[in-house]
């Protein structure tokens, strides 16, 4: 996918706070799903240094996060790439994800304060318009939001982890 002249070669991730590592993994996160870098692109350690600034050690250590959720496959006498998806698996992780939402959204109704069936239901109402935006980010930061509210009042952070980890997969 060609760039466009808004966007630049640099992943520099802001060090304002929080850790650089969960800075670092969230703008490389952020630049696999924006296809900033391509399905099977190989992902050299030197390359990512430059454009994020930040250390091989960190570089390395983020690929590993990233292999772990996912999104960086390991191809042994290549090295990291960014990871291919298969229909197939696609079907799957939506099954799944069916499922273990489903049963969140039931855990929120039972356990989440009126407070947060409000900001639930004001999150779920910004949703429409989010999607009407050219931009696809802004349409997956309403959707984190919505989500961040219903898995941290539905009282089962175990559900709340899995869910996050397969959502990340797609």
């Amino acid at each position: 996918m060609p760039r466009t002249a808004q966007q630049s070669s640099s992943l520099r991730a802001d060090r304002s706070d929080s850790s650089l590592r969960a800075r670092t993994i969230e703008v490389l996160r952020d630049a696999i799903i924006d296809l900033r870098f391509e399905p099977g692109e190989r992902l050299t350690e030197n390359r990512l240094c430059e454009m994020t600034g930040v250390s091989p050690t960190t570089i390395r250590e983020d690929l590993r996060q990233l292999e772990a959720e996912g999104m960086v496959t390991i191809k042994p006498h290549v090295g990291p790439t960014v990871a291919e998806i298969s229909a197939k698996e696609i079907g799957e992780i939506y099954e799944v994800r069916a499922v273990l939402e489903g049963l969140a959204i039931g855990l929120f109704v039972d356990n989440a304060p009126d407070a947060d069936l409000e900001k639930l239901a004001e999150a779920l109402e910004r949703l429409p318009a989010a999607l009407k935006q050219p931009d696809g980010r802004r349409h997956i930061k309403a959707l984190d939001k919505f989500y961040e509210i219903m898995f941290r009042s539905c009282g089962n952070s175990f559900v709340a982890k899995l869910t996050d980890s397969v959502r990340t997969r797609v």
